[in-house]
C-alpha cells in the first residue's frame, strides 16, 4: 500500500474514483489509446510536481489534488496505475505546488 497524489477536476467523489479506470492517450498514435487497469497518479510530490507543472499553468480553478491509500498495479512513463483504497487529503492545486507541508504525506 503507498501515499499516492492525483491532479482530477473537482469534486469527483472517491467512490467515482474508485470506479474510475484511465485511458492512456497517446497523441500522435490515437488508434493506440487504451484502457488502463486502474487510476493514473503519481507516486510522489516530486513526480507530481514534476509531470503536471508542466501543463497546469494559468487558472487552476477547476483542479484539485487528492492524496489517497492505494495499491500499486503497475508503472506507467508518467506515473503509476493503482487502485484506490483510502482518501487521506484533498488539497488545493497552488496549495500543493506552493506549500511544502505536502511533502509530509509522503510515505
Amino acid at each position: 500500500m503507498a501515499t499516492l497524489f492525483r491532479i482530477q477536476t473537482t469534486g469527483i467523489s472517491f467512490d467515482e474514483m474508485r470506479e474510475h479506470r484511465s485511458t492512456h492517450e497517446m497523441p500522435e498514435y490515437e488508434e493506440n489509446d487504451y484502457q488502463l487497469d486502474g487510476l493514473a497518479c503519481a507516486d510522489s510530490v516530486s513526480a507530481l510536481r514534476y509531470y503536471a507543472g508542466a501543463w497546469m499553468v494559468g487558472d487552476t480553478s477547476g483542479y484539485e489534488i487528492v492524496i489517497f491509500r492505494g495499491h500499486i498495479i503497475e508503472r506507467i512513463y508518467d506515473g503509476v496505475v493503482a487502485e484506490p483504497f483510502e482518501e487521506i487529503a484533498r488539497v488545493s492545486v497552488d496549495q500543493f505546488f506552493e506549500d511544502d507541508s505536502v511533502y509530509e504525506y509522503e510515505d
